[in-house]
C-alpha cells in the first residue's frame, strides 16, 4: 500500500522560541514543516509551491501577514492559511467574519492541530 505524503505547512513567524514550538507540534502530529522569521524570506524560498498550508503570523516585521496573504490570492496562490496572532483586535475579528483560520496567541497545541488538519482537508 502506497503511503500518502505528509502535508508540508510553512510556518511564518518572526519569534524564534514561537517559530520552533509550532514546529515540534506540528511535527509530532506527522506535518512536515519549513520555518522563515519573515513574509519575504518565503517568498524567496520557493516554499510557495511546496506549501500545503501556512501557519502566519499576522504581525510580521517588513511584509505583514495580512500582506503576505493577500499578495499571494492576487498571484492566484490560494494556500489555505492560519493566521496567528498575540492581539485579538477588530483587524482579527474581521478575519474570523471572512471566515479565516485565526488563533490567538497563546494557543493549546490541539487547538493548533484541529485548524491546520481543517484547513489542509477543505
Amino acid at each position: 500500500m502506497l503511503r500518502k505524503p505528509s502535508p508540508i505547512v510553512a510556518i511564518i513567524e518572526d519569534d524564534e522560541d514561537m517559530r520552533h514550538a509550532i514546529r515540534r507540534v506540528l511535527e509530532t502530529e506527522g506535518f512536515l514543516t519549513e520555518l522563515f522569521a519573515s513574509a519575504e524570506a518565503f517568498l524567496d524560498s520557493g516554499a510557495v509551491s511546496r506549501a500545503q498550508c501556512l501557519v502566519l503570523d499576522i504581525r510580521l516585521p517588513g511584509m505583514s501577514g495580512i500582506e503576505l496573504h493577500k499578495r499571494l490570492l492576487s498571484d492566484n496562490c490560494a494556500v489555505p492559511t492560519i493566521f496567528t496572532t498575540a492581539h485579538e483586535d477588530v483587524h482579527v475579528r474581521r478575519l474570523w467574519g471572512l471566515g479565516m483560520h485565526c488563533i490567538v496567541k497563546p494557543f493549546l497545541g490541539e487547538a493548533l492541530i484541529e485548524k491546520v488538519t481543517r484547513a489542509i482537508e477543505q
